[in-house]
């Protein structure tokens, strides 16, 4: 007579541990617990929905504001980019504009650098400028409801 396997634990027996998985780069944990992803993620995503001239302009986007915030780390120890790269990647999933994207990636550059909104109209137009200035109003109205 055969025996069907059991659940139950053998005294003394320790579970095994499952099987390691490699995990995709883009699926990578930030030390937030978020999906941390990088412009090569980005891009791919985009090529599925945008035309080349607008990714072109959203890894402009990127590289601006990577370089604006170049040495600045997120309380985590991070690099200050991967929150705006976050956001966009997530703005992407649900294929937003260009332009929504470029915003994305700069909400934080007037408000955390030297950098100002005039800057951001001249390199990426009044449309992406007014996109960060409402951004940053909204982050203004939020601290001022919570005081």
């Amino acid at each position: 007579m055969k025996t069907q396997p059991t659940s139950r634990k053998r005294a003394g027996s320790k579970p095994q541990p499952p099987e390691p998985r490699a995990t995709p780069k883009a699926q990578v944990q930030s030390s937030a617990g978020a999906p941390r992803f990088e412009l090569a993620d980005l891009r791919a995503l985009l090529e599925t929905y945008l035309p080349a001239p607008d990714v072109h302009d959203v890894e402009r986007a990127y590289l601006f504001s990577a370089q604006a915030h170049e040495g600045q780390c997120r309380v985590s120890g991070e690099p200050y980019i991967s929150h705006p790269l976050q956001v966009a990647h997530l703005l992407a999933s649900l294929r937003l504009d260009a332009r929504s994207l470029c915003a994305a990636l700069l909400h934080d550059v007037i408000e955390d650098t030297s950098t100002d909104l005039a800057r951001v109209e001249r390199e990426f137009g009044a449309e992406v400028a007014e996109l960060v200035d409402g951004v940053s109003k909204i982050t203004r109205m939020e601290f001022q409801s919570q005081e």
